[in-house]
This record gives structure tokens, sequence and C-alpha cells, in this order.
């Protein structure tokens, strides 16, 4: 999870932040569907070293079988996030996007089982389903990280810190940072 290192957003960086909640629960409401996760790692670009950081109950091994079987090259899991820069994220549900939108990183997190979950609460689903990068369906997802580059350049993070300023009082940043 995170500590207080600080990440950063480099347009240079070929570095990808990508951040899953643990899957294939059984009768686990809140847990992701196996398919999404492989669905998000067999859409990524090739060009790219990708940082893995899973929800600390999911378990390392699990996921880098998830992982080959995708075909993903370039690739290491993390317990933490390490202080680097990195040119974009990826995410299922996590309240960690919140903080990576204040480091200002563009983030692009899909609608999956967790999320459909997590928005039966209005406070969430009116949250997350304002963010630039919330993607309500896999062609959304698809299309934004075959266009990456332009993806990327045009992606509006202030925006995103507006509507974090919307949902949380002033000085709410604090909150993500600690």
């Amino acid at each position: 999870g995170f500590q207080h290192e600080k990440i950063y957003f480099s347009k240079d960086s070929d570095n990808v932040l990508i951040m899953f909640r643990y899957f294939d629960r059984e009768n686990d409401v809140s847990s992701d569907d196996v398919n999404d996760i492989e669905f998000i790692l067999s859409s990524l670009p090739s060009k790219f070293n990708y940082i893995i950081n899973p929800h600390p109950s999911l378990s390392k091994k699990e996921l880098e079988k998830v992982v080959r079987k995708s075909g993903v090259k370039r690739y290491s899991i993390v317990e933490t996030i390490p202080q680097q820069d990195f040119l974009f994220c990826l995410s299922t549900f996590t309240t960690v996007i919140l903080k990576i939108i204040n480091y200002r990183i563009p983030i692009l997190f899909l609608k999956t089982k967790s999320f459909e979950y997590m928005m039966n609460w209005d406070f969430v689903n009116n949250l997350y389903s304002e963010l630039n990068g919330f993607c309500r369906s896999q062609n959304e997802f698809k299309n934004l990280l075959e266009n990456i580059d332009d993806t990327v350049s045009k992606y509006n993070i202030d925006y995103n810190l507006e509507i974090l300023e919307k949902y949380y009082k002033p000085n709410s940043q604090e909150k993500f940072i600690d």
C-alpha cells in the first residue's frame, strides 16, 4: 500500500502503475472477476514498464499466473509503490485512486465488479463516476489505452482535482497524502 513515498507524473516516463483489487473470491461481493483482470492485462501496450501494486490480501503467486498468462513482458509486482515517475496509472476499485489524482498522475480505471458493488453508495457512485478516466465499458478502456499518447496529453488532471475539492471540503488533500 501507500506509506509516505511520493510519486510523480512525467510525460517522459515509460513506467505505468497498475493497482489491482483481489479477485475471484467466492461469496465476496467486493471482489473482482479474474476475467476483468485478464482483460486489463491483455489490453496493455507493450512499450511500457508495468509496476503492479496489488491489494495486500491478493496472493502474489495467483497474480503472477494471471499476468504471465496475459503475455505482459515488462513488469514487476511490488508491495509498496516505488518512489519514481509514472506516465499514467490503471486501476480497479481502490480509494488510492484519490491519492494518485493528488499526485497529478493521469489515471484510467475500469468499472469492474468491485466498482459496481461499491457504487451502491451514492457518495462513491457520484465521486468516481464524475472523474476523468472512469471507464464504464471495456471498449472505452481499450480505446483510451490504444491511443494512450493522446489520452495522456489530453488528460485533464485539474478537472479531477476540482471534483475532489467538491466532494471533500477545502484542505481535504491532507487526508489522502498522509
